[in-house]
């Protein structure tokens, strides 16, 4: 699909998948489309090699992941518990639940606006992770600044390996 036929367009439309065969310890998935600011990314059945270990958000530069201090997010996991905030954080964690259970699994879908444009880039989180017969939930929302335009999302885990999952990426209609 073309930038101009993305600009007039509206609804939701598969960018990339991409389904974990084995071990990485880093996950790219490249926005292509400049025109497009609004992008809408799943996660299904994600496990990782090492107990309690989170997946972890950046965006990228050049098909490289920004590992500075630019990211602030806040998050919510317990019902009954204040919102926890990070700031000047060298990513965004999706599971903020650090329990031990062995082989947990992330699923869950993130919003993100403005991906492909100059300034402040911005995320919505909603995760489930089920581990020893429970469902827990996060959500979370962050920002990562920026003074130059980011070009993709690098996925990866706090520690350890990314060890199944499958990962989609689509982008959703702008009016023109």
């Amino acid at each position: 699909m073309s930038n101009s036929q993305i600009a007039n367009s509206r609804g939701l439309w598969f960018i990339a998948n991409y389904e974990v065969t084995s071990s990485q310890s880093e996950i790219i998935l490249s926005v292509p489309y400049t025109q497009v600011e609004n992008y809408f990314l799943s996660w299904d059945d994600v496990t990782f090699s090492i107990t309690g270990s989170k997946l972890r958000f950046r965006v990228t530069k050049g098909g490289t992941a920004v590992t500075t201090a630019n990211y602030d997010f806040v998050y919510k996991d317990k019902y009954n518990v204040a919102p926890v905030t990070s700031t000047s954080q060298d990513g965004i964690t999706m599971d903020a639940l650090d329990f031990s259970a062995s082989k947990a699994i992330s699923t869950g879908v993130a919003y993100i606006y403005n991906l492909p444009l100059a300034q402040n880039d911005y995320f919505i989180f909603d995760e489930s992770i089920t581990g020893q017969g429970n469902i827990y939930g996060n959500r979370s929302a962050g920002v990562v600044t920026l003074q130059t335009a980011s070009d993709g999302i690098s996925l990866s885990c706090t520690s350890g390996t990314i060890e199944t999952g499958t990962f989609r990426l689509y982008g959703y209609g702008l009016d023109s």
